[in-house]
This record gives structure tokens, C-alpha cells and sequence, in this order.
């Protein structure tokens, strides 16, 4: 469990310090104050070393918009008789939009890089240029000069420090690029991280399936069932059926025909897609992006409560954001339900001329908010 954490220059946070974290991690703020940088933030930093690392950050990019494929296109269309540049050029356009301001320095003169500093560990995310010495040894150049000739190529680089020891992963590895220090770090490590976005993609549906596919005829099958039935208390079972990618169908008691989930509307869908991943993810980090969406307020309370309890049973950690005040009142309501649950956080970003600060509310401080009827937001 991360218990606080370090953020440099990724996205719009310059330096951001979060002293405390607890199980349970409940991010607001206005737009633009981070919330969704933090969580990618976490994210990257937990699935480091993972096989999916680096499709894992090109999916964020793409849930934002910010890949612009047509762009691609172009630079492929203008280098098409050079593989290498084309590959060069394209890795730092993707990775360019991670870094504070668009800011980098490839000779690590400045401390630009990505920064992410937690009581696992330390990560760094740089864009830098390499070559390959006579000796055919991978190096990272310290000055342009140092290149021999031609013979570089611009690379993301990603490390991860523990103690003494760092495990280096130089992304994308390609027929040229295969190298990096590979330490025993990440075998020690869990890397397990569930990640729930702020909107609904159907094509989702697929690893729903595998997710379900996983935990069927386990106990963890009930639980997703329970949290089910915070919406439609007659839902006895759950099966995915249908095409390829599988669609869910509900049998609801005292009918004879099983329902598509897809037709009960985006609330019953969005606790699915929360609770099914998160079951997954025990011993690891779960992430739901503007919890709220899709969920009527009668319904946070109760799904907060299953999210604490599974927390706890599965030994997960999970953060959330939110705009809604609704969203804060049922989660503070949960918190101070159960003396095991008092060292959740609430986390409000602030952008002060353009800097993102942090204040942090513990179980207390929440009670308080909420009997006076104060908006945190």
C-alpha cells in the first residue's frame, strides 16, 4: 500500500506532495486541478515493469484524446523510407504530452523527467537519446556532441529505484532496442492495477468477460452479485452470452428468461464495470475515475460501503475522484461507520496560479464538513 506520495512533472503537476494516503483515497477539485493526472500518476507507478506498461500508458493518452492519429499519418507519409525516424519521432509525440509544460531534456541536465516518489519506491520517466557505442554497448548520451555520427535513436526510458538497486525498462523495445537492466525488483513487487475510466466503452465488455471468466464459481462471485442488487435487489445470477466479445445477461427472480444487463441502464452497468474490476485486483490498486457517473445518489452510499468491505477482505487500495457532493457526503458516511475505515482521505486539489497544491480531510475533518454542511468542493 502506497502510504503517501511524490508527483514531478507529469502533466500539469509540477511537484505535488500527498503526505498521508490511506485505504480508501477520495479525490476532488475544480477542473484542471489534476485529479485525473494524479490518478494515471499512480497508476504508471504501480504497473511499472508489468507486461502491459507501456500499452497501459498509450491507452491513457487515447482515453484522453490526446493521440492524434492523423498526425501520425503525416509523419509516416513524409519519413516512409525511414523506418527508424518514423519510429523515433512517433514514441516522442505519444510520451511529449506526459510531461509537465511538453518540457523535456534528453541529456538529464535539468530534472525534467517524470518523477514519482512513494515508500515503494522511486520511478522516473525520461525521453532520451541513445546510441550504441563501438563496443556495441547501449548508452544514454550526456551531451549531444557524444553521439557517434548518426547512430542514435531517440528512446522513452523508465526506471524504477528500490534501495540500491534500479530496474530499467527502455520502451518501445523493438528489433534495435532490446536492452535495459532487469533487476529481481518487479518480481518482488505487485503489479496489479485496476483502472475504471470516466466513460463507458464497449468495448470493455470483452475483458469484462475475462474478468467474470476468472472469478466464476468463486466468492467473489457473490460479491459482485450483492453490489448488483444495490440497484435491482431480484438479480439471482449473472452470465456473459452472445457474440464474441459477450454481452452480460441477469436472471431476475421469479422470471424465466434471463435480461440483458445492457438494457437495465448505465447505472446497474457502471457497478458492474467498478466491482467486477475491482475484485480482480486483490492485493493490488484499484482507480475509478469521477465515481459518480451513471450512479443515482440513493446508490453511492451502499456501493461505497461494498468497496470499504472489499478493500479490506482483498487488500486493496483504491482511489477515486469525484465532483459530486453527494459522492463526498455517502463516502464521509461510510468512514465513520467503522473504526477500521478512519484513515481514509479526502484529497482536494487547488490550482494556485497555476500550480496544484493539496489539502487532505481525514475521517474528523470529514464528519465536521459534512454535519455543517460545508461544500469542499
Amino acid at each position: 500500500m502506497l502510504h503517501s506520495l511524490e508527483i514531478k512533472n507529469y502533466r500539469n503537476l509540477r511537484h505535488l506532495v500527498i503526505p498521508k494516503l490511506g485505504r480508501v483515497n477520495l479525490v476532488i477539485g475544480k477542473n484542471n486541478t489534476g485529479k485525473s493526472s494524479l490518478l494515471e500518476a499512480v497508476a504508471i507507478y504501480i504497473i511499472f515493469g508489468s507486461n502491459n506498461f507501456f500499452i497501459r500508458l498509450i491507452n491513457f493518452q487515447m482515453i484522453r484524446g490526446e493521440i492524434d492519429f492523423s498526425s501520425d499519418l503525416k509523419i509516416i507519409n513524409e519519413a516512409s523510407n525511414n523506418p527508424q525516424i518514423v519510429f523515433n519521432k512517433l514514441n516522442e509525440i505519444h510520451f511529449l504530452s506526459l510531461f509537465y509544460n511538453r518540457e523535456i531534456d534528453k541529456y538529464l541536465k535539468d530534472g525534467k523527467s517524470i518523477f514519482i516518489s512513494s515508500n515503494r519506491g522511486i520511478f522516473e520517466l525520461h525521453i532520451v537519446e541513445s546510441y550504441f557505442n563501438e563496443n556495441n554497448e547501449f548508452k544514454i548520451a550526456s551531451k549531444k556532441d557524444e553521439i557517434p555520427g548518426l547512430s542514435f535513436s531517440t528512446e522513452v526510458f523508465a526506471g524504477l529505484r528500490v534501495g540500491k538497486d534500479i530496474d530499467y525498462m527502455a520502451l518501445p523495445i523493438s528489433g534495435n532496442t532490446n536492452y535495459g537492466q532487469r533487476s529481481e525488483i518487479n518480481k518482488k513487487l505487485n503489479n496489479t492495477c485496476g483502472f475504471v475510466s470516466s466513460s463507458f466503452n464497449p468495448l470493455s465488455e470483452s475483458s469484462d468477460r475475462i474478468h467474470w471468466g476468472a472469478i466464476v464459481l468463486t466468492e467473489k462471485e457473490k460479491y459482485v452479485i450483492d453490489a448488483l442488487k444495490i440497484v435491482e435487489p431480484r438479480i439471482e445470477q449473472l452470465s456473459y452470452a452472445g457474440d464474441n466479445l459477450g454481452k452480460p445477461y441477469v436472471r431476475l427472480k421469479n422470471e424465466s428468461m434471463p435480461v440483458p444487463l445492457r438494457s437495465m441502464g448505465d447505472g446497474i452497468n457502471r457497478v458492474l464495470k467498478i466491482i467486477l474490476s475491482m475484485v480482480v485486483c486483490e492485493n493490488g490498486t484499484f482507480i475509478i475515475d469521477e465515481f459518480e457517473n451513471g450512479l443515482h445518489y440513493s446508490v453511492q452510499e451502499k456501493l461505497w460501503e461494498i468497496i470499504f468491505q472489499l478493500a479490506d477482505k482483498l487488500n486493496i487500495q483504491v482511489f477515486a475522484t469525484t465532483h459530486s457532493n453527494d459522492t463526498i457526503k455517502a463516502f464521509e458516511s461510510i468512514v465513520n461507520s467503522n473504526e477500521s475505515y478512519k484513515d481514509s482521505q479526502l484529497i482536494k486539489l487547488i490550482n494556485v496560479d497555476g500550480d496544484i497544491k493539496q489539502e487532505t480531510a481525514d475521517a474528523e475533518d470529514l464528519e465536521i464538513i459534512v454535519e455543517n454542511d460545508i461544500d469542499p468542493r
